[in-house]
């Protein structure tokens, strides 16, 4: 695995890139080279899952926030947000963040913006800029638009910051978990989604008959606690080096305009009314009103469904928008 060059042909050759096993541990990377430690304050959305904390968590970093309108846009001018030496900002379900609020932020405190495109690895803004590559420090997880299990990685994008770069780690030589492997030997040969959709199900129907929840409940120490170790494993770069992130992007282009019309139909309200020119999404993102129509229109591709995101415990009473948003999954 290359210690310095970019994740794929699609990054610029000036962009560095270090790779990890998930987002958080990239998270934490971008804090040591920006110099953030204990006590520091790091300005987060308040629409953000809680494992993104343990990040935070693992320097004694302190997370101050900002609020999300219902367009996943900040819903309060910069000038009132607290000041802190860094500031995430989300391109959510792969679509660009509009950075001017975060630049305007920049100018008035100083403060480092980080991309978080964990959900847009193929993605581009409306002038054909990768998203994670607008900013100084860009964090991405392959595992969310491949089917790999783990994968993770940290654009350094501005050339100030390559001097604190450390090596890249060594990667884990351990194999793909299991049912990984599994579903992407059932699509190998199927050439479809549909029976791994269906092993799927019955191991769910399986853990309710055990007495367990269908999906495994949110982790009670995500907050503090990231559950595996650093490391990427060692078949991440030759998978990004073998797809065809070309069709892969127009895979999910095609079903995020065909599932968003399907949709409508069915009186459902995708969070984003059109797909940008350049947007490769995560999936495609509802305001939540029936639970059983989001269902149905997955399960028409063969697709998983869930709420999104597992919010953070200390914030409070939050607007409405912040947990009602379910994601129809292009995994």
């Amino acid at each position: 695995m290359s210690s310095d060059r970019s994740a794929s042909p699609i990054f610029e050759p000036e962009t560095q890139f270090r790779y990890f096993s998930l987002a958080r541990y990239a998270l934490i990377e971008a804090f040591r080279i920006l110099k953030l430690g204990a006590g520091d304050k790091v300005l987060l959305p308040e629409f953000v899952c809680r494992d993104l904390l343990a990040s935070l968590h693992a320097l004694a970093i302190e997370p101050v926030w900002y609020a999300v309108g219902r367009n996943l846009e900040p819903d309060t001018q910069p000038h009132v947000w607290p000041t802190a030496k860094a500031v995430l900002a989300i391109n959510y379900f792969g679509f660009p963040q509009n950075l001017i609020p975060f630049n305007k932020y920049v100018e008035r405190t100083g403060a480092v913006v980080i991309e978080d495109n964990a959900h847009g690895f193929l993605s581009r803004d409306q002038v054909g800029t990768l998203l994670g590559t607008r900013t100084s420090l860009g964090i991405f997880s392959f595992r969310k638009t491949l089917l790999i299990g783990r994968g993770a990685g940290l654009a350094i994008n501005s050339s100030e910051l390559h001097s604190r770069l450390a090596g890249q780690i060594t990667p884990n030589v351990a194999h793909m978990p299991p049912q990984i492997v599994i579903r992407r030997v059932l699509r190998g040969i199927f050439r479809t989604s549909g029976p791994d959709y269906h092993l799927a199900r019955l191991l769910r129907r399986l853990r309710a008959f055990r007495g367990l929840s269908e999906i495994p409940e949110p982790q009670q120490d995500a907050e503090i606690r990231i559950p595996i170790s650093a490391p990427p494993n060692s078949f991440l770069t030759g998978i990004l080096a073998e797809q065809d992130l070309e069709a892969e992007a127009q895979r999910r282009r095609d079903l995020y305009v065909k599932l968003s019309k399907m949709a409508i139909e069915l009186r459902l309200e995708p969070v984003f009314p059109s797909l940008p020119q350049n947007v490769v999404p995560y999936g495609l993102p509802l305001f939540g009103s029936d639970i059983e129509a989001i269902a149905r229109l997955a399960a028409h591709e063969y697709l998983d469904h869930f709420k999104w995101p597992d919010l953070p415990d200390r914030l409070g009473p939050s607007p409405r928008h912040y947990s009602n948003i379910y994601l129809v999954n292009f995994l």
